[in-house]
């Protein structure tokens, strides 16, 4: 007997949605009924990767610290098929919402291109090499590096932190951070689209978190549209690209374009 069938045998009206049966299998599951949301997503262009996202309040997420959430199953062909939804806690502030929105739309970017979120973990893993001779992974290196930030990211863009950058689930999770990476990576994806910056030029973090080139190039091609072919380059999703060097600032600062220059029209000028 399908679900649907068991529910209204047993009087039990089941959740009308315009979701794929997966989604409304698992809000079954977890007993939630959503209602249509109002949002702003002001400056959080990651939604432009999602075009036909929905956005619901989740009435029993009420005086809970779930502010919102994604349903991201280990199942990647089941996955990839789902709606793209956010689901979101009724009580947040329109402050909040941004950053709410702009983390889980890194979650739904990365179930849509990898088949769940936490794949951006061994997509971090491959592209930036694993660990080092000395056996240092590089995964978890980042995560406690992220943590060491929260102070700075708080006072210089009142970073509202959670959990997943708590020193002792750094401790729980072990040297893997299954469950930290990706959810660190999401977070600061959101702060970068609520604020218009790039953490990665950031001063003080190049002295810390953003230290290593190749955790900057890793970073910057794991999150935001960079997930998607929608970023300003025509590359493949989670592609690295090599930082500028001296010689190709300097080439640029004289006007020397990649092949020699190229003259303005009606003068000699470079461009």
């Amino acid at each position: 007997m399908a679900m649907e069938e068991y529910e209204r045998s047993i009087g039990i009206a089941p959740v009308k949605t315009p979701f794929d049966p997966e989604t409304n299998k698992l809000l079954r599951e977890d007993n939630f009924t959503p209602t249509p949301a109002k949002t702003s997503r002001n400056n959080i262009y990651s939604v432009h990767g999602l075009p036909g996202v929905q956005y619901y309040d989740v009435p029993q997420l009420r005086n809970t610290g779930t502010q919102g959430f994604v349903y991201s199953p280990n199942e990647p062909e089941t996955t990839k098929k789902m709606s793209d939804v956010i689901f979101l806690n009724p009580s947040r502030t329109r402050e909040q919402e941004q950053g709410i929105i702009g983390h889980e739309a890194e979650h739904l970017l990365a179930r849509r291109q990898l088949g769940s979120g936490s794949a951006l973990n061994t997509k971090f893993d491959e592209l930036i090499g694993g660990g080092d001779r000395y056996g240092r992974n590089k995964r978890y290196e980042f995560v406690n590096n992220a943590v060491k930030a929260v102070p700075y990211l708080e006072e210089k863009y009142g970073f509202e932190t959670n959990a997943y950058f708590h020193p002792k689930m750094v401790t729980l999770q072990g040297r893997l951070a299954p469950n930290l990476l990706y959810e660190q990576l999401a977070s600061l994806s959101a702060l970068e689209q609520k604020h218009n910056i790039d953490l990665t030029k950031d001063p003080e973090l190049r002295k810390t978190l953003f230290s290593d080139p190749n955790v900057r190039e890793t970073y910057n091609a794991i999150t935001g549209l960079r997930q998607t072919r929608l970023d300003s380059k025509d590359i493949a999703p989670y592609t690295r690209q090599s930082e500028p060097g001296f010689l190709d600032k300097l080439k640029k600062m004289m006007g020397y374009a990649e092949g020699g220059y190229v003259p303005q029209a009606g003068n000699n000028k470079l461009i």
